[in-house]
């Protein structure tokens, strides 16, 4: 009887049995790991510093809804309601230079405008290109073709995740600060499907959760949606998405890949043709549903 207790209590503070568990359970490796010498916290700490330093591929994507002005409708103002900040991802597909976010925060709203904010002040506009509601994600190109950022994403693979990985999200303020930040936590739970009484508590909320997740322990804030999480080598395993009372989600690195595979050979078939998609061939699945 107290078991059955215990459990609803966990449900009742937003936090299933699963969750509470692995949480718990990944803590405990982690202690294990520094108390057996194989985490040192002099070369943790360093290694944070390291990936932190290092992290120039993270860029704040700054999006920008007009509407009529009541004044005068033939002058076009930002709605604010609308409009807002987040962060990105920069990588390289097929020779070309992509950011990678969140398509809850690049949606197609009437007359956006996004722009890509980087640390140092520099500022280049960007479009969507694709968009994928079931796992989150969207693609935004620069519309500076000749733009060459000096650093990019490299991925990693998020099927290989255990309960207990030490991970990294890097993110902003949802202000127009370009103050950059880190998180550091564990996967609490491995890449899955959500379970009931995830997108049960985020129905609620009005909120969809990605068909596939990584569930993990680094505390986001909202200018955090599309930027990334990040493994201890480097490597951007996911893509972070929705922050709950207990824990923050992202959309798996392996299976955003693979979806972008899916929409090339989508339009490879259509076309008759075999070489690598660029950035204007992609420009075909703006905004398309995986």
């Amino acid at each position: 009887m107290w078991i059955f207790l215990s459990i609803m209590g966990l449900f009742l503070i937003g936090k299933s049995a699963e969750e509470w568990f692995l949480n718990n359970y990944a803590k405990q490796e982690v202690a294990i790991a520094v108390q057996t010498g194989k985490i040192s916290i002099q070369n943790f700490e360093e290694t944070i510093q390291r990936i932190y330093q290092e992290a120039d591929y993270v860029i704040k994507v700054q999006k920008i809804v007009f509407k009529k002005s009541l004044a005068d409708e033939s002058e076009m103002i930002p709605d604010e309601s609308k409009s807002g900040f987040g962060a990105g991802i920069i990588f390289r597909r097929n020779g070309a230079y992509y950011v990678l976010s969140a398509s809850h925060l690049a949606s197609d709203d009437p007359l956006p405008k996004f722009f890509a904010h980087f640390r140092n002040k520099e500022k280049q506009s960007l479009e969507v290109v694709a968009s994928n509601s079931d796992l989150d994600f969207a693609v935004l190109a620069f519309n500076d073709k000749k733009f060459h950022p000096e650093k990019v994403a490299r991925f990693g693979n998020s099927s290989a995740l255990k309960p207990g990985t030490l991970v990294l999200a890097f993110g902003f303020w949802a202000t127009e600060d370009l103050d950059f930040m880190m998180r550091n936590g564990i996967v609490v739970k491995p890449v899955g499907p959500p379970n009931f009484f995830l997108k049960s508590r985020l129905l609620i909320s009005q909120i969809t959760v990605p068909k596939k997740i990584i569930t993990h322990s680094a505390q986001i804030a909202p200018g955090f949606s599309g930027g990334p999480l990040v493994l201890l080598n480097g490597e951007v395993v996911g893509v972070n998405v929705i922050l709950t009372p207990v824990t923050s989600i992202a959309s798996p690195i392996n299976e955003i890949l693979e979806a972008m595979e899916k929409n090339d050979e989508k339009y490879r078939q259509s076309k008759k043709i075999s070489e690598p998609i660029t950035v204007t061939a992609s420009k075909v699945f703006k905004n398309q549903k995986k």
